[in-house]
């Protein structure tokens, strides 16, 4: 960014959350969110980060056991962008990310594209792009999801006990029960809070 973005300090950011053409639900699964900070990799020039991303994806990944050794780390498979419908709500994302990029008065303070993805010809190439640069969030959620004890899924009740054990909750991002569209953070500071009182009322 030019340097007359410099005295912008500490650095800012900033969360679009809106919904794709192809969502059927009212629950926004696309953000394109920007952060500005002064990166190293840069020489020390001020940098705008424009990042998109697709919540709720349709792509499932898996973890597997490598082996009986509880020391082995688990094969753990992404599987990203495997459903068509996530790469097609990337690259409208990625699309509205350039959008943003390219309009005043933002673009007037970039002179240096890093990603060289504002002029894509086309989405072919652009997809080609996304594919190679496609990572996660590292917000890892639902692993031992809460549910009723019939459930065969679900590893801990709405309080955070862990079914079948006395004695032991589990409260943290592992327990929510569906996948969330928004940054984990806020929202296990707030189920925490809330099983937090319940733990000291006797709940």
């Amino acid at each position: 960014m030019r340097e007359e973005v410099r005295d912008l300090s500490p650095s800012n950011g900033a969360t679009l959350a809106v919904r794709s053409i192809t969502t059927e639900t009212e629950i926004p699964d696309l953000h394109v969110f920007m952060e500005h900070q002064f990166d190293a990799a840069a020489g020390g020039r001020p940098t705008l980060h424009i990042g998109a991303a697709v919540m709720r994806p349709f792509s499932a990944g898996s973890v597997m056991l490598r082996s009986r050794n509880p020391l082995d780390p688990p094969v753990i498979r992404l599987n990203l962008l495997a459903d068509e419908r996530d790469q097609a709500r990337l690259l409208e994302a990625v699309k509205l990310a350039n959008k943003v990029a390219r309009t005043p008065p933002l673009s007037g303070l970039i002179d240096w594209d890093a990603a060289e993805a504002r002029d894509v010809p086309d989405d072919e190439t652009l997809m080609a792009m996304i594919r190679e640069r496609v990572s996660i969030f590292y917000h890892a959620c639902r692993t031992v999801r809460m549910g009723d004890p019939l459930d065969v899924e679900a590893v801990v009740d709405w309080a955070g006990h862990v079914h079948g054990i006395k004695n032991l909750r589990v409260v943290d991002a592992s327990i929510l029960p569906e996948m969330i569209a928004v940054a984990t953070n806020p929202t296990v500071i707030m189920v925490a809070e809330r099983i937090a009182k319940m733990i000291r009322t006797g709940g």
